[in-house]
């Protein structure tokens, strides 16, 4: 799905919510959802609850103009929380947050200034939730608990240190859930 906002400007469409950094603000141009501004050490984030077992989360970013932010994706199940993302030294990685976040595991891939992140959470017994990168399975995540949920929050975000600019373009987020 693209995004737009609704006709005064004050809500981004289809159940998204703001969640913004003091200094990165979200906009909407051309159906892409964009981040820009200079970071103040905080997280923003563009986030929606999904009512329904979440199948699979992709979304399709320019990253170009990120700089040394981290940009990701997650998806909050249940107690805990996984989070896929682009980290300027480390590269892919994946993370698992419960009551604190574990440090971050790199995963092999490798990826352009455009690039399709995605979440794949398979029904089946003894499958692993896969990582994603322009539609290739680039690492595996062991985490138990998440397939008897009915919903899940997801996100979009962007993190960086204090002072830095960032500019992320959201082009379009796909979010498939099981009937």
């Amino acid at each position: 799905e693209s995004f737009d906002r609704e006709e005064d400007g004050a809500r981004v469409l289809n159940g998204w919510e703001e969640s913004e950094d003091d200094g990165v603000a979200i906009s909407v141009a051309g159906g892409a959802c964009l981040f820009e501004g200079t970071a103040r050490g905080g997280r923003t984030r563009l986030v929606r609850n999904v009512e329904r077992k979440l199948a699979h989360l992709e979304v399709l970013a320019d990253v170009g103009g990120s700089g040394n932010a981290r940009i990701g994706i997650e998806a909050g199940l249940g107690q805990r929380t996984l989070r896929f993302y682009i980290d300027p030294e480390l590269g892919l990685c994946y993370q698992v947050e419960q009551s604190r976040p574990q440090a971050p595991v790199a995963v092999p891939g490798n990826f352009g200034q455009v690039v399709r992140l995605g979440i794949d959470l398979p029904l089946e017994k003894r499958a692993d939730i896969q990582l994603l990168v322009d539609g290739q399975v680039v690492g595996e995540v062991k985490m138990s608990g998440w397939k008897n949920l009915k919903k899940a929050e997801i996100a979009v975000f962007a993190e960086a240190e204090d002072g830095q600019a960032l500019e992320l373009k959201v082009q379009e987020v796909d979010v498939y859930i099981y009937r």
